[in-house]
């Protein structure tokens, strides 16, 4: 009898001390390269890189390439339009926001939803206009 209490509390532990949390599992975690794929107006993305580089500590940089100069109204080689430092915080489940700061101290705000390899970003002003970028 003894022995079966102490098989019983042994499967009790193991299965109790088993981590439920996904953290660890890619698919829940924004950390990587989220390349640009669509968006409800598939003019945003170009020829050109549109890229984030993520990290888990709710850092990274956005990078968007573009192919058309607005100074010179001239299509050109894809070239570094700009770069944001970008900040992003968890608020619910698989939901968060995120911070684009411009190099200039300009701060734009997108809500985001990750569904496995893919992120949908939403401009909190126009609910029906989406950009969706996937994982590489």
């Amino acid at each position: 009898m003894k022995k079966l209490i102490y098989l019983f509390l042994t499967v009790l532990i193991v299965a109790c001390s088993g981590d439920d949390s996904n953290n660890n599992n890619l698919t829940n975690s924004l950390e990587g390269r989220w390349d640009y794929t669509s968006s409800y107006d598939d003019g945003l993305g170009g020829d050109c890189d549109w890229y984030f580089s993520l990290e888990n500590n709710g850092i990274g940089v956005e990078y968007d390439y573009e192919d058309y100069d607005p100074n010179t109204q001239e299509t050109v080689e894809c070239y570094l339009f700009s770069a944001a430092e970008v900040t992003y915080t968890n608020i619910e489940n698989n939901t968060y926001i995120f911070n684009l700061i411009y190099s200039d101290g300009y701060v734009y705000t997108l809500n985001a939803t990750l569904n496995n390899n893919t992120l949908t970003f939403i401009e909190p002003e126009y609910p029906d206009e989406y950009i969706i970028f996937t994982r590489e």
